[in-house]
C-alpha cells in the first residue's frame, strides 16, 4: 500500500492537537458542578466509540443496505452507463466516504473542539444522543435506504425498493405530487439545500455532482409544493433529528 506524505507541517499539527486539548481542558473545568455537562462529559468517548465502529462496520460490508447500494450501483451502471458519474457519488454512501458519515464525523468534532456553539449543556448532550443513535449500524442501514431507493427508481422498475412502498404505491398513499427520480434526497442536508430565488421562493439546490439530479426532475422543486404533497422518505418522517445537526435542523425551521 502505498503511504501518503502529509502535506501539513508537523508543528501546524501540533498547534491544532494543543486548541483541542485546551477547549477539552477549558470544558472539563467549566464542568465542575454542572451535572448536564458532566454527562455530556462522560457520553463524548461513548458516542466517538459508536461512530468509529460505524466505520468499521461500512469498512468490512456489515451494513445491509450499504452492501446492497454497491449491489444496485452495479447493476443500475450497466442499464444506464451514461449515468456512471452520478452513480459512482451514490456508491460513496456505502462507505466512509458518504456524505451521511461524514456529517456523523462533523458533527462530532463540533461537539468536542466548540461545545461553546451550543446553547446549552444540554443541548450538547442532547446531540452527543442523536450522533450515537445515527451510528447505530442499524439505523445508520434504514438511512442508507433513501438513496438506495434513488437508484432502485434510476433501474426503472428493474430492481425493488427497499423498506419503502413503490413509487406508485407510496404517492397514493401519501397523496402525493411526483418530484422526479431522487425525491426521497430532496430536504436532507447531506445532499443539498433550501436556496431562495430572485422570485422570493425557496427550490432546492442540489450539491456538487448530484446537481445532475436536476437533469432527471427536468425543473426545480419549490418549497411550497414539496411541503404540501411531498412523498415518503425516512429522512424527513424518521430521521431528520438524528440526521442533521442543531444549525441545520434551525435552519430547516426558518
Amino acid at each position: 500500500m502505498q503511504r501518503l506524505t502529509n502535506p501539513f507541517p508537523q508543528q501546524y499539527l501540533k498547534s491544532i492537537c494543543t486548541r483541542s486539548m485546551l477547549v477539552v481542558v477549558i470544558f472539563l473545568l467549566s464542568a465542575c458542578g454542572d451535572p448536564i455537562k458532566e454527562q455530556a462529559l462522560q457520553q463524548l468517548p461513548i458516542t466517538e466509540k459508536r461512530v468509529e465502529q460505524l466505520g468499521d462496520a461500512l469498512n468490512n460490508d456489515q451494513v445491509r443496505n450499504a452492501t446492497l447500494i454497491k449491489q444496485y450501483a452495479q447493476k443500475v451502471a450497466a442499464i444506464k452507463p451514461k449515468l456512471v458519474p452520478l452513480i459512482n457519488e451514490f456508491k460513496k454512501d456505502a462507505t466512509t466516504k458518504g456524505p451521511m458519515y461524514l456529517a456523523l464525523l462533523d458533527r462530532i468534532n463540533t461537539a468536542k473542539t466548540q461545545p461553546q456553539m451550543f446553547a446549552s449543556s444540554q443541548a450538547l448532550y442532547d446531540e452527543l444522543l442523536n450522533i450515537y443513535q445515527a451510528a447505530d449500524p442499524t439505523l445508520y442501514s434504514d438511512a442508507l435506504s433513501d438513496p438506495l431507493n434513488v437508484l432502485a427508481d434510476m433501474s426503472d422498475g428493474q430492481l425493488p425498493r427497499i423498506n419503502a412502498l413503490s413509487k406508485t404505491q407510496s404517492q397514493s398513499a401519501n397523496k402525493a405530487q411526483d418530484f422526479g427520480t431522487g425525491e426521497q434526497l430532496i430536504g436532507n442536508p447531506s445532499y443539498g439545500h433550501w436556496q431562495t430565488g430572485s422570485n422570493g421562493m425557496s427550490f432546492w439546490a442540489w450539491y456538487g455532482m448530484y446537481s445532475m439530479m436536476g437533469d432527471l426532475f427536468g425543473r426545480r422543486t419549490y418549497y411550497n409544493d414539496w411541503g404540501r404533497s411531498r412523498n415518503y422518505s425516512y429522512y424527513n418522517d424518521y430521521g431528520r433529528t438524528r440526521y442533521s445537526s442543531p444549525s441545520q435542523l434551525n435552519n430547516q425551521t426558518k
